[in-house]
């Protein structure tokens, strides 16, 4: 599918096989595929597809089998092929199985990259939940280490994209309610890791805006991300409580500051510490007219 996603499927090692390990089942043939964009056979999705899902049908067995170098090398032939499915299962055996984290959140990316390659309107919105609600727990544990910042950032990027998508009103629209509120899960789940994302590298003003959208997605009946509704809440409040201890109105315009994102915005003069600026030229302006100094 392009050289970037040949580098990620060559990081795939040799593995040993880990203590009684959970076994993961394959729970559907059907798969989300990428479209054969170079091929003017019109049938060619669709032996692709068959063959996907023989592949499949071969890993699955290998994995009930406890044979995982066979059942992942099916797997990443069908991942190769375009298969967003496939791609899935791969993170998670890599992140069940074997606890490798890092690898396991490649193939999620690269099945959110898949995902944005094939027309929104056909998307297989549980696919979807299921890999977002799998990169939540990932991102929290992968989070406390600095040095994953890098690869998480990579996947914000496709988040960000499927975000954008799962709220267009067409979507919506042809959705059934039981394939909305997945859709709002999905989307809870997606902003949650973007504001644990921006927390961790000290955006808290992005990481606020984040946890606001999932307050205002609400709750959807779905555990995983109603629960990722109330932690959001905790956190917004420990935020509040960071917001600067001025009056939010502009000590040099007058301009007051109503929402949280706009009160953390305010410039406080450095020299007076008790008054705030709501941009820099009126900082400039307070500090010459009453400091009688150059700007800083």
């Amino acid at each position: 599918m392009g050289s970037g996603f040949s580098q990620c499927f060559q990081c795939v090692h040799h593995l040993k096989k880990p203590y009684r390990p959970s076994i993961i089942t394959i729970s559907q043939n059907a798969t989300s595929l990428v479209p054969d964009f170079n091929s003017h056979d019109n049938n060619i999705n669709l032996f692709t597809s068959i063959f996907i899902s023989h592949l499949l049908e071969e890993a699955e067995r290998k994995l009930n089998s406890l044979d995982y170098d066979k059942s992942i090398n099916l797997l990443l032939r069908a991942s190769q092929l375009g298969s967003v499915y496939a791609s899935v299962k791969l993170g998670s055996i890599y992140s069940s199985i074997f606890s490798d984290y890092n690898t396991a959140s490649v193939y999620y990316f690269i099945a959110l990259k898949f995902t944005l390659m094939i027309p929104h309107s056909s998307w297989d919105i549980d696919l979807i939940l299921e890999t977002v609600y799998a990169l939540t727990k990932l991102y929290n544990n992968l989070l406390s280490d600095p040095n994953n910042l890098d690869i998480l950032n990579h996947g914000i990027k496709f988040m960000i994209e499927i975000d954008k998508n799962l709220q267009d009103p067409y979507i919506i629209r042809i959705f059934s309610y039981n394939q909305n509120q997945k859709r709002r899960a999905s989307r809870i789940h997606i902003n949650y890791c973007l504001a644990i994302t921006a927390n961790s590298r000290g955006d808290l003003l992005e990481a606020l805006k984040s946890f606001e959208e999932c307050e205002l997605i609400g709750q959807c009946g779905i555990e995983s991300a109603d629960k990722l509704v109330k932690k959001s809440y905790s956190y917004m409040q420990r935020l509040d409580s960071t917001r600067p201890k001025v009056s939010p109105v502009c000590v040099q315009c007058s301009y007051e500051a109503r929402d949280l994102i706009d009160i953390w915005n305010l410039l406080i003069c450095k020299k007076c510490k008790n008054v705030a600026c709501c941009g820099r030229e009126c900082l400039d302006k307070h500090i010459i007219i009453s400091h009688l100094g150059r700007p800083c």
